[in-house]
């Protein structure tokens, strides 16, 4: 009973971390900010945590599929300074972003 119970509230307690959900919405540079493109991260968390891990970043998106002619799977844009959020493009099929708490 006791294992039962302590694998219930480790499922439980890494589930969150496991399947955390991005919004959808891309981030417009501010007035004076400066915006990056890195295509070798590969998905939605490897971009928010390079932001994170980049002391100028303040805040990111990432669009799962891009047309780069390098073909890499996917683009992580990221500013110096956030402007605004808006909901996604219509001509793209998926942004997510995130900001950096400061």
């Amino acid at each position: 009973m006791t294992r039962l119970l302590v694998s219930a509230a480790l499922i439980v307690f890494a589930l969150p971390a496991a399947g955390q959900d991005f919004e959808e919405c891309r981030i417009i540079p501010g007035g004076g900010s400066s915006s990056s493109v890195d295509y070798t991260q590969i998905g939605t968390a490897a971009c928010a945590e390079f932001c994170a891990a980049t002391d100028s970043c303040a805040g990111w998106t990432y669009t799962p599929h891009n047309f780069n002619p390098t073909g890499a799977p996917g683009e992580c844009r990221w500013v110096t300074e956030v402007g605004s959020v808006e909901p996604p493009a219509e001509t793209a099929s998926a942004n997510f972003c995130g900001q950096i708490s400061g």
